[in-house]
C-alpha cells in the first residue's frame, strides 16, 4: 500500500500511466491551496482535455473582467495575483493563498470560514459538495440573491471578496508566514449557531478516487449506487447512457456528497466521431480513467467493504486524499489495503 503522511507539503506526482498535469503549486506554493489544485487537475482528466492546453481554456470573458475588478479591490500595498488556468481564473493573496475564483460564464467562488456561512448563504451564496470544502459560490448579476439585495449585487459580492481576502491573511499569519497581523474588520457579528458550529468539531471531509481501466468503470456502478442513492443512481446512469462522450458530477441525494464521472470530450475526431470506437482493436482498451467522490469521512466510509472486493481484481485501485493541517495520501490495489486505508483515516480523523 503506497500511504503518504505529511503536514503543509506538496503531493507527488500522478501515478501510474495518467497524464502528468502542471501543478500551479509550484508558482502558488501555499499549502492551503492543495485541495484546490488538486480539484482543479482531476477534473481536468475526467473530462478528457489536453494537457498540453491548461492554459487555453478561461472562463467567459466579461466575467474575467469582472472577478479581476472585484479582485483588485481587495489588495493592499502588495498587489493581488491572478492566474487562469485549468478553465478558471483565480486570485490569490500576496502570500500565494487563493481566495477566490470564476469559472464559467457568472460564477465566482470564495473561500470563506464555517462562521461566515450562514450569512454569505442569505446573501445568495451556496455550498455545493461538487467542488472542495469552504467554498461559497455566487452568481455574477445577483442569481440567488434575496429581492432587496439584486440590486446592489456587485457590492454583496465585493463585500464577500473582501471577507475572503481578509481570512485568508489572517490564517497565513497564524500559520507564521508573516509578522503580526491586526485581526480583519468584521461588518456581520458571528450568530449564536455559528458559534456553536465553529465550536464543535468538524468531520474530515476526503476525497476518494476509484482507477480502473475506461471499459471497466461500470463494475463501479454497485458502489456508486450505495454512495448517490439509488433512485439518484439510476437518474445519473439514465442521463450518462444518453451521452457517453460528457463529463458528469453527480450529487448525493441525501448527504454532502459528490461524484465525478470521467467524460471523453476530448477524444473525438474532427467531425465528433469516439476514435475509440472507430479504431476498435487498434487502441488499447487499458486507458485509465477515474472516478472522484469527494465528502464526509463517515459516508464515504459505508463502502469499505464493497471497495475491498472491488479491488481484488486485478488492474484496480482506490487513492484517498484528507486535505487538512495534516494531508494524508493513501493508495491500495488489495482488499487488506483498502480496509488499512480506512483505518488510517479514522485515526485521523480521532485524533482532531
Amino acid at each position: 500500500m503506497l500511504q503518504r503522511i505529511f503536514s503543509r507539503k506538496r503531493t507527488g506526482e500522478a501515478t501510474g500511466s495518467l497524464p502528468v498535469l502542471p501543478d500551479p503549486m509550484n508558482n502558488f506554493p501555499h499549502p492551503g491551496n492543495q485541495e484546490f489544485f488538486q480539484y482543479l487537475m482531476s477534473a481536468w482528466r475526467i473530462q478528457g482535455l489536453p494537457p498540453d492546453e491548461v492554459h487555453a481554456y478561461s472562463p467567459h470573458p466579461p466575467l474575467v473582467a469582472l472577478f479581476d475588478r472585484l479582485a483588485d479591490q481587495v489588495g493592499g500595498p502588495s498587489g493581488i495575483r491572478k492566474e487562469t488556468v485549468y478553465g478558471v481564473r483565480f486570485a490569490a493573496t500576496p502570500y500565494h493563498r487563493v481566495f477566490a475564483w470564476a469559472q464559467g460564464r457568472d460564477a465566482i467562488f470564495i473561500k470563506l470560514r464555517p462562521e461566515w456561512y450562514k450569512e454569505a448563504l442569505a446573501d445568495g451564496g451556496r455550498l455545493d459538495a461538487s467542488y472542495p470544502a469552504g467554498w461559497v459560490e455566487f452568481i455574477a448579476g445577483g442569481g440567488r440573491m434575496p429581492p432587496a439585495r439584486q440590486a446592489q449585487w456587485f457590492a454583496v459580492i465585493s463585500h464577500w471578496i473582501q471577507a475572503g481576502y481578509d481570512d485568508c491573511v489572517q490564517g497565513t499569519a497564524a500559520a507564521g508566514k508573516t509578522e503580526t497581523m491586526p485581526e480583519p474588520p468584521r461588518q456581520h457579528p458571528m450568530t449564536e449557531t455559528a458559534a456553536l458550529s465553529h465550536e464543535s468539531p468538524s468531520v474530515t471531509r476526503v476525497t476518494l478516487t476509484f482507477i480502473a481501466r475506461e471499459d471497466d468503470l461500470e463494475s463501479l456502478d454497485p458502489i456508486c449506487g450505495i454512495l448517490l442513492g439509488p433512485a439518484r443512481f439510476e437518474e445519473v446512469r439514465h442521463r450518462r447512457s444518453r451521452s457517453r462522450n460528457r463529463s458528469l458530477i453527480a450529487l448525493s441525494d441525501t448527504t454532502d456528497l459528490s461524484v465525478g464521472f470521467p467524460g471523453r470530450e476530448g477524444r473525438s475526431g474532427i467531425l465528433g466521431f469516439d476514435i475509440l470506437a472507430i479504431l476498435g482493436s487498434l487502441v488499447s482498451p487499458a486507458i485509465p480513467s477515474e472516478i472522484v467522490v469527494r465528502g464526509d469521512l463517515p459516508e464515504i466510509a459505508k463502502i469499505a467493504e464493497p471497495l475491498a472486493a472491488w479491488v481484488a481484481t486485478a488492474g484496480r485501485r482506490a487513492r484517498l486524499e484528507v486535505w487538512e493541517e495534516t494531508h494524508l495520501e493513501v493508495e491500495a490495489s488489495t482488499p487488506d489495503e483498502v480496509r488499512s486505508m480506512f483505518k488510517t483515516a479514522a485515526g485521523l480523523e480521532d485524533s482532531k
